[in-house]
């Protein structure tokens, strides 16, 4: 069965979807630097056994892109997923979320855990839950008295991803950004920074 394309107009604005299958339902929710289509492969694998769901977020491709000053908040992707399962006639839904999609998941089945059935989060970036961002020197502090790991792994993350990530962002090199802002480690042999498809521009092939 093919998969079938629609928008769903919610609050004022149109969310592209694509469904397939039949049965329990599993919603598919990407993460920042992609859009529904990245979930295709998977929506066409589980569709043999489940009805599989994606959709694009707010502000991703081929949605309405953000406008000049608005704020990219997350109450309002969380509210989105709440008002799309409704929409679809969902819950209670079996939710994967990737990255900044897993934390939307996650912030969803705290508030509404009647509309989840299951999670299954890939690198949701839950570091605000341990700490501000950028982190406070006092919360350092106290993750390393309870949570020494915890505490290295933020370090480490903060060095190595996040900061060079945000660097590049903030220089207009949309293209590093991306790559530092992945937790994989890349071989490319142009930069050994972190690459999400281990075959950008400065990487080159691995």
């Amino acid at each position: 069965m093919a998969a079938t394309a629609a928008k769903l107009a919610i609050g004022g604005y149109e969310f592209q979807s694509v469904e397939e299958g039949h049965g329990q339902p599993v919603l598919f929710v990407h993460g920042s630097v992609s859009d529904h289509l990245t979930r295709q492969p998977q929506v066409g694998a589980f569709a043999a056994r489940l009805r599989a769901v994606a959709y694009s977020r707010r502000y991703h491709w081929p949605n309405a892109p953000i406008a000049d000053g608005a704020d990219y908040a997350m109450r309002e992707h969380v509210e989105d997923l709440e008002a799309v399962i409704g929409a679809l006639g969902l819950a209670p839904v079996n939710l994967v979320g990737h990255s900044y999609g897993g934390f939307l998941c996650l912030r969803l089945a705290c508030h509404r855990p009647d509309l989840v059935g299951s999670l299954a989060l890939a690198e949701p970036p839950v570091v605000t839950l341990l700490a501000s961002n950028p982190p406070r020197l006092w919360e350092i502090f106290g993750l390393f008295a309870t949570r020494p790991r915890t505490a290295a792994a933020l370090l480490k993350f903060g060095a190595r991803g996040l900061g060079p990530a945000t660097a590049a962002f903030r220089a207009g090199d949309v293209e590093e950004g991306a790559c530092r802002s992945s937790a994989r480690p890349c071989s490319g042999a142009k930069h050994s920074g972190a690459c999400p498809t281990h075959a950008c521009d400065k990487c080159g092939p691995t």
